[in-house]
């Protein structure tokens, strides 16, 4: 887990050290949770994401990122966008709570305690176990992922990217949207409170922790650089934070 700085030249501070740790088995979904999934949890429950309830959110645009009025998981750039065509697209504009709502109801729906992964098992799913860059190997390539070097400009579909797979066959785990993970950075920005060697004990893992604590979120998405789209970069956001790139997949213990 981690980065080696000699090996990548483009890893942060904050995934050293690279180090080897062990993990009980576990299922984690092939594909992120798309906008078919999220509207049959909707109808369902007739649950109200953090966006809709606030009546905001924030949108990309060409000049970066901008509030904007109206924009929710059916609108993630504004009133003026929607999802239609898009039912095989990730959900976005879905928060950490959004995401933790969701889990609960497929549980509750299918009898099996399904959550979000911690970060561990996110990067186990996307590099294996040999340390690899990125989910298909170690040498960057535009054409197996969804990041800005593809030039989409928008979320494609979690199917797209058959070639982008990982050991396991786990698809889009770097580009098109950042996924939340069940894993705490910590307080402060810049700096993790829980940084490496990564132990499930130290409070990482803290599911009860309040929103004024960042949470990690994994992957990169369509409008970042390469750089990001790595298999061992971090990302954090507030858990009320929501976003027109942000995301999630689900998992499970294993039996």
């Amino acid at each position: 887990m981690g980065s080696d700085p000699k090996f990548d030249k483009e890893a942060y501070a904050g995934e050293l050290p690279q180090h080897p740790l062990h993990l009980s088995d576990f299922y984690i979904a092939k594909t992120a949770v798309s906008n078919e999934q999220y509207l049959a949890f909707i109808r369902a429950t007739g649950y109200q994401t953090l966006a809709e309830k606030r009546g905001w959110s924030w949108a990309w645009h060409s000049n970066g990122w901008e509030k904007v009025s109206g924009a929710n998981w059916q609108h993630p750039q504004g009133p003026d966008s929607d999802i239609v065509g898009k039912p095989d697209h990730p959900a976005v504009q879905i928060g950490y709570e959004d995401a933790t709502a969701f889990c609960c109801w497929l549980s509750d729906e299918t009898g099996r305690p399904f959550r979000l992964p911690s970060e561990a098992e996110w990067e186990k799913a996307a590099r294996g176990d040999d340390g690899r860059l990125y989910p298909w190997g170690n040498h960057w390539a535009a054409e197996r992922c969804n990041t800005l070097a593809a030039g989409v400009g928008d979320t494609t579909p979690v199917t797209a990217y058959p070639a982008g797979a990982s050991p396991y066959g786990v698809l889009d785990m770097v580009g098109n949207v950042w996924e939340w993970t069940a894993s705490l950075w910590g307080g402060q920005m810049i700096r993790p409170t829980f940084g490496y060697p990564y132990l499930a004990g130290d409070g990482r893992e803290d599911l009860t922790a309040g929103a004024e604590v960042h949470r990690i979120l994994r992957g990169g998405s369509w409008p970042y650089l390469p750089d990001l789209a790595r298999c061992a970069a971090r990302y954090w956001f507030k858990h009320n934070r929501r976003l027109a790139l942000c995301g999630f997949r689900v998992a499970a213990s294993g039996e």
